[in-house]
Parts: structure tokens; sequence; C-alpha cells
């Protein structure tokens, strides 16, 4: 079974059907110990992202520009990001890889 997401089509090997991507934060607003905002995935689409969203502690402290690798989900919005963590800069990655 292929997914398309954004201009690439992936294939969706597994019974669990989530795809691993990576991005870059593109803004969030941050309201107490609250914060949403959309990701810029290297394909272009935005994901958006919430508290709930992140892997913690290694997210407590992001910020605007920062990379990320996360799980793409269906929710109401569209793409939703699950399992978001920083990433090293130096860090290569295949982008779609199936979980």
């Amino acid at each position: 079974m292929m997914v398309q997401f954004g201009s690439e089509k992936i294939p969706i090997e597994n019974q669990s059907n989530q795809i691993e991507a990576e991005g870059t934060v593109s803004w969030f607003i941050k309201r107490g110990n609250m914060l949403f905002g959309y990701i810029e995935s290297t394909c272009g689409k935005e994901v958006y992202f919430d508290t709930s969203s992140l892997m913690m502690p290694e997210c407590a402290d992001i910020s605007t520009g920062d990379k990320v690798r996360f799980v793409i989900v269906k929710i109401d919005l569209g793409d939703g990001a699950r399992k978001v963590r920083k990433i090293d800069a130096g860090t290569t990655y295949s982008a779609g890889k199936v979980l």
C-alpha cells in the first residue's frame, strides 16, 4: 500500500500505518504549560503539533527553527505530529521510514 504525503509516495508495510518524518518547527504559541504550532516537514507539508505530541524531557525547550523527527498521524485538522523529538543538526535521516 502507498500513501501520498506531499509530493512523495511512501510505502506502508506494517499494520500500524505510522510514517516517521523530519521537519523544522515553523511556529508555535505557548500559553502557560500548553503549546501548539506547526512543523514544516521535509516534503513541504505543514503538520500540527501540541503539548501532548512532544517527547519529554528532550522537547521541554523546543524553539522555532528546531529540527525535529516525528510520527505523522491523521487528525481532525489534517496531518498531526506525534512523538516529536529534537534531532541534532548533523544527523541525516531517510524521510518516510515506516515504524
